[in-house]
């Protein structure tokens, strides 16, 4: 069983293994569908290790010795990128401080500040439109009083096709998404998502009507 193990996401989202000084990538699933197998990373080495559960095994022996130098600045790395995922933290303070707990030899295999830099401010771009595209599926919190006079909306089904919405109906399912992207054609326009945030107004407050409608009977 290894001693250090740290499970690491490429920036092309692929699984790296960590494990006393050896570096291992993703490779595949045996044939139990369970078992997963890292290769070692190092060109021509045999060296694989398989999982199974919290369960490692090295399966062939490495034809190299260990690098804890190059483990350490990996760790280092996922300590910096946590910092920048739960941290308001400037780029700057954060680089600054971990190298301050680094020996030499590891600090001089770290990127320079200035990608660093780069890699947090990446990282936090990434995360800031996951959040927002996430957001898109929740409930506006603000509710606006409809007039009584408006029974009905012609909505946007998001299928290039419209629906009447009867406002006074049962209650439906609605799915709304709002979608960020850096794509230009797939990206939202400020009329759609504008459209959209009025739809959620309009079923939050079909729920609050049909609410007020149920209190009232239960003291006519």
């Amino acid at each position: 069983m290894a001693e250090e193990v740290y499970f690491v996401e490429s920036q092309r989202g692929g699984v790296h293994l960590l494990a006393d000084g050896y570096h291992y990538r993703y490779d595949r699933k045996l044939s139990d569908g369970i078992t997963q197998s890292f290769r070692c990373t190092e060109k021509l080495c045999r060296g694989r290790m398989f999982k199974n559960g919290d369960d490692l095994k090295l399966k062939h022996k490495h034809d190299h010795n260990p690098d804890m130098i190059e483990m350490n600045v990996r760790r280092a790395m996922i300590a910096i990128k946590e910092r920048a995922r739960t941290t308001n933290e400037l780029a700057e303070t954060i680089i600054e401080q971990q190298r301050a707990t680094l020996p030499a030899e590891v600090n001089e295999r770290l990127p320079q500040d200035a990608q660093l830099i780069r890699t947090i401010d990446r990282l936090r771009s990434s995360n800031n439109n996951n959040n927002k595209s996430n957001n898109g599926d929740q409930y506006l919190t603000e509710i606006v009083t409809l007039p009584e006079s408006v029974n009905y909306i012609c909505v946007d089904a998001g299928q290039q096709q419209q629906q009447i919405t009867d406002l006074n109906g049962l209650p439906v399912e609605q799915h709304f998404v709002c979608e960020f992207s850096s794509d230009e054609q797939n990206q939202m326009t400020e009329k759609k998502r504008r459209k959209l945030e009025l739809q959620k107004i309009i079923e939050m407050n079909r729920q609050a009507n049909e609410n007020n409608r149920l209190r009232r009977s239960r003291f006519s």
